[in-house]
């Protein structure tokens, strides 16, 4: 479909104004025009505006990603290998429930074969995809105006916390076999703060996974 020439349209972010179509996206250039006086005579149509229903979110004046359907995200996950760019929050979720539901399926499929091979073909499957479904976790934050490099700082203190908290659980066992239950109680202490961390911060990734992405341009957009 052609987009709609040059001109000053309704503004799609504000209806009571006007804005500027170059004839290929929404410019900053805004007017408020003058209500004009009622014509004593007769009566008068004015034009309809352009219909934005067909145009993507840039061209109706928003960088947002827009949505997409389960099949369209189950196909990116195979086909779509970029960090680049923005995802939306049902691209990020399509994509996490496409993966889950293929990773029942080769588990169970394997399950039934039972040769050994067939797990490791499972297995690196889903350690390929998963790769993918980082990157695009990476464009989910590129949505919300957020850098990536969040991502694996989150993916950094979890696994120091990881390690913190196998050390404390081993700590507390050891003391526990050893008889000395005090030092078996700060070595659990110790353990439970570090899950309540971890527990934290996958709460943290969830949350900005969920935020709306932002209308306007970001440096991600380039």
């Amino acid at each position: 479909m052609s987009s709609p020439q040059a001109g000053w349209y309704q503004d799609p972010q504000d209806p009571q104004g006007l804005r500027y179509w170059d004839g290929v996206q929404w410019t900053s250039q805004t007017h408020q025009p003058n209500q004009p006086a009622a014509p004593v005579l007769g009566s008068y149509q004015a034009p309809a505006a352009p219909s934005y229903q067909n145009y993507s979110a840039a061209q109706q004046g928003s960088y947002a990603a827009e949505p997409v359907s389960f099949v369209e995200a189950a196909k990116g996950l195979i086909t779509k290998w970029t960090f680049r760019g923005r995802a939306s929050r049902s691209e990020y979720w399509f994509s996490s429930l496409a993966l889950s539901l293929l990773t029942f399926i080769l588990n169970a499929v394997a399950g039934v074969v039972g040769v050994e091979a067939a797990g490791y073909v499972a297995l690196l499957v889903q350690a390929v995809l998963g790769i993918n479904l980082l990157l695009i976790a990476i464009r989910r934050y590129h949505d919300t105006g957020r850098s990536g490099l969040w991502i694996l700082l989150q993916m950094g203190l979890s696994a120091l916390l990881g390690i913190a908290f196998i050390v404390m659980m081993a700590g507390a066992l050891f003391s526990s076999f050893g008889g000395s239950t005090s030092d078996a109680n700060k070595f659990g202490t110790g353990a439970l703060v570090v899950l309540v961390l971890l527990v934290a911060i996958f709460v943290w990734y969830v949350v900005w996974l969920c935020l709306p992405g932002k209308s306007e341009k970001n440096r991600f957009d380039d």
